[in-house]
């Protein structure tokens, strides 16, 4: 992640691989709660936070499921995003954060969401023709900003979600916001294939403590 100044935080993944298991509990609350939020946050992690302001573009590859296999298949869905500013000349425009995200594991016992991750980093003048070539297709896009925070591997992330009521429009008059809740993130990386249910609790022991602020869930999302 990369504030809006082009740079770079210091995330949570570890660097020895480009795969990771990502463990992560999500939660909301409205933007008047923020403030009572932060200052909580101020005391339990460590002393500075980060602000950003990324652009990001969802996009699946369509699965066909085939009739000769016992599992079900799933779409593949890439997430990209870059910092976000109004200046195109910028050239922190055409860098992008690309992001494959598995399906969680089927963890009834664990505490927290438990997937696999692969990230990437790439740069791109033209990034949907990219996403043509490699056959996905974009699904949708939006406009995130906030602040990250750390408490040693734990990594709090606040976002407040805005549309662009025009594909490829990105200016002022055409971005807006999608509500008066800010989306929280709590979570924490692992090289893949370790045990992660000792941190899986330490996640789930942190979330606590930001009640009753805001409740952080193991939310099945991938359901529909």
């Amino acid at each position: 992640m990369e504030q809006a100044d082009g740079e770079t935080i210091a995330p949570s993944i570890p660097t020895t691989s480009y795969q990771c298991q990502e463990l992560i509990l999500f939660g909301s609350l409205r933007s008047e709660h923020v403030e009572n939020l932060e200052a909580r946050l101020a005391g339990l992690c460590d002393k500075s936070c980060q602000e950003f302001q990324e652009h990001e573009l969802t996009c699946t590859l369509r699965v066909t499921p085939s009739a000769t296999s016992l599992s079900s298949q799933s779409n593949v869905t890439v997430r990209l995003r870059r910092v976000f500013n109004f200046d195109i000349m910028n050239q922190t425009a055409n860098k992008w954060h690309m992001r494959y995200m598995g399906m969680p594991e089927p963890t009834v016992k664990c505490p927290v969401i438990v997937r696999k991750v692969i990230d990437s980093v790439m740069h791109s003048v033209n990034m949907m023709e990219f996403i043509k070539a490699l056959g996905l297709r974009m699904e949708y896009e939006y406009i995130t900003e906030g602040k990250v925070y750390t408490c040693g591997k734990i990594k709090i992330v606040l976002n407040k979600l805005k549309k662009c009521e025009s594909p490829g429009r990105y200016d002022v008059s055409h971005v807006k916001p999608f509500t008066n809740a800010v989306l929280v993130e709590v979570s924490t990386a692992l090289p893949d294939g370790v045990e992660y249910m000792q941190e899986a609790k330490q996640l789930r022991a942190f979330a606590d403590q930001l009640l009753p602020l805001v409740k952080m869930e193991k939310i099945e999302y991938w359901k529909k």
